[in-house]
């Protein structure tokens, strides 16, 4: 059976719990991608938020990406406060939509931060 990732299940857990307030803040476009994805041996985790491109271009008017100094302070702050609560070396990046998916067409993600309830279950024990 093919493992959906391969980030242990309690730092997975305690990741997608921090990511909720991202998803308060973006909406559901946090996402696992990379190598945690396929492989035992990854050396991080790779975190994306994934921005409309006018979002994008709102927030990263410089154009984002590591030559942008705001983009790069809100990418390292948020690795930090990831690694921090998940206990995992994250790799945190805001994407435009249409780079995303022009650079990485086809690529799996795994939606984080979003955590559903079966229809009819009960959490009631």
């Amino acid at each position: 059976m093919r493992r959906l990732n391969y980030v242990r299940a309690p730092g997975y857990y305690e990741l997608s719990q921090a990511c909720r307030v991202l998803v308060d803040a973006f909406g559901p476009r946090v996402f696992l991608v990379g190598s945690s994805l396929h492989r035992k041996d990854h050396a991080d985790v790779d975190v994306r938020c994934v921005l409309p491109d006018d979002t994008y271009r709102r927030l990263f008017p410089a154009g984002g990406g590591p030559n942008d100094p705001f983009w790069s302070l809100q990418a390292a702050s948020l690795s930090t406060w990831l690694e921090a609560r998940s206990g995992l070396p994250i790799d945190f990046q805001f994407q435009e939509e249409s780079a995303a998916a022009r650079e990485y067409p086809g690529q799996p993600r795994q939606l984080l931060g979003v955590f559903l309830t079966p229809l009819g279950a009960s959490l009631g024990r």
